[in-house]
């Protein structure tokens, strides 16, 4: 039986992807022993399902589908940047309405879950992730996350995709299967 990696997300798009990147290029250069992460791999995750059957991707989307239609899009803009302890440098992400992103996140997984599909349960907490510290010696330290430049950007978060990763062969990337708008009022 065959199976794909997925996850469910919304997308970030490339001109904030740019914006973030110039921001981060200080911090790159501080600490090029973390592992930084690709710019086009970017997105709020929403709920994460791992292996799924070929068979069951139909069912997702389905999922998907009926949890997102209400929904209306989101207002996104770049937060101040973090850590997770030493091991991960991460960029926040506001949302309007507040709680919007963690409360489609959490209608997301609870779908899944009640529709018998995989999903890992758990809370939703707006960021991208920039670097991790996963090489030998490596550490995200406060000088680290003082070194990323402030961003003013914003956007629109008007449809949630569900997407495939494909890990080996260097980093991992990323292939959207299927995307829903959120238009719902």
């Amino acid at each position: 039986m065959s199976s794909q990696r997925l996850f469910v997300a919304l997308p970030v798009p490339a001109h904030v992807r740019t914006l973030i990147t110039a921001a981060a290029a200080p911090a790159r250069d501080a600490a090029p022993e973390l592992t930084w992460t690709r710019s086009e791999g970017w997105h709020l995750t929403l709920g994460f399902l791992g292996d799924v059957a070929d068979e069951a991707v139909a069912d997702v989307g389905r999922v998907i589908a009926a949890v997102v239609a209400p929904r209306a899009a989101i207002t996104c803009a770049l937060d101040r940047p973090d850590r997770f302890g030493h091991r991960t440098l991460w960029l926040g992400v506001r949302d309007d309405p507040e709680g919007a992103i963690s409360s489609l996140g959490d209608a997301v997984q609870t779908g899944l879950e009640a529709a018998g599909l995989p999903v890992r349960r758990g809370p939703v907490r707006p960021h991208l992730t920039l670097a991790r510290a996963s090489r030998s010696g490596a550490e995200v330290t406060d000088a680290v996350v003082g070194s990323v430049a402030p961003v003013g950007a914003s956007w629109e978060a008007d449809e949630v995709q569900l997407v495939r990763s494909h890990l080996g062969g260097g980093p991992a990337r990323y292939e959207p299967v299927g995307a829903w708008p959120l238009a719902g009022s």
